[in-house]
């Protein structure tokens, strides 16, 4: 899973890189947003689903990213279908979208288990 997690990071910055040079040369726009990953766990398959939640600027930006993304990405890894861009009409929930998952609390990965544990938890921040 870690190099899966590593690759998503690595064709990120990569996509931002390259429009980072266009951008300083003259020949592109700059790209700006928001980016932070979340990955669900599916306790009955035992699977993970790493996966980004952007925000940009405007749609231009958008079609950028996606048509990057699903060009880098390894065959299998990622389908177009499965890619979502929608505008943003409240930009404090969406922002709250994206930072939620920057925070998300850890979860016994194994339903049946956490029903049974009644244990107390303690808090360590």
């Amino acid at each position: 899973m870690d190099s899966y997690f590593n690759s998503l990071n690595k064709n990120f910055s990569k996509i931002i890189n390259k429009h980072k040079k266009r951008y300083q040369r003259g020949k592109g726009i700059k790209l700006i947003g928001i980016k932070s990953l979340e990955s669900n766990f599916n306790p009955l398959r035992k699977t993970y689903s790493p996966h980004l939640h952007v925000i940009v600027a405007n749609k231009e930006m958008a079609d950028i990213l996606l048509s990057e993304w699903c060009y880098r990405a390894k065959k299998g890894y990622v389908n177009r279908k499965g890619q979502k861009a929608d505008k943003v009409w409240n930009l404090d929930n969406a922002l709250l979208e994206i930072i939620k998952y920057g925070s998300k609390i850890f979860t016994e990965p194994d339903l049946k288990k956490k029903e049974q544990k009644k244990l107390l938890h303690q808090k360590y921040i």
